[in-house]
């Protein structure tokens, strides 16, 4: 079955830093070498700065808080590109 995304809210803290909170569609499975539970929103998070330029993926709750920091599947260095993390997660998931 193919994930499904939907933005439930998106914030911008300046031009450097971009979240969106989406809603997943199966929930998806998270942990590190075991499970250790399933999702039902996933917060993507985008920044720039002199360190990094990255999108990173993390499960969360419906409130946005994260559930735990090991980057799900589709977290990429490539720039501060949302749509193509969740193409990746969409693909990797």
């Amino acid at each position: 079955m193919a994930i499904k995304t939907e933005l439930v809210v998106r914030i911008e803290k300046g031009p450097q830093q971009v979240t969106e909170l989406h809603k997943v569609s199966p929930p998806i499975a998270y942990g590190w070498e075991a499970p250790e539970g399933e999702a039902e929103y996933v917060l993507f998070s985008a920044v720039f700065n002199a360190y990094a330029s990255e999108t990173f993926i993390f499960p969360a709750d419906k409130d946005g808080n994260i559930l735990n920091w090991h980057e799900l599947h589709g977290s990429h260095n490539l720039g501060m590109d949302i749509p193509l993390a969740i193409k990746l997660f969409k693909e990797f998931n």
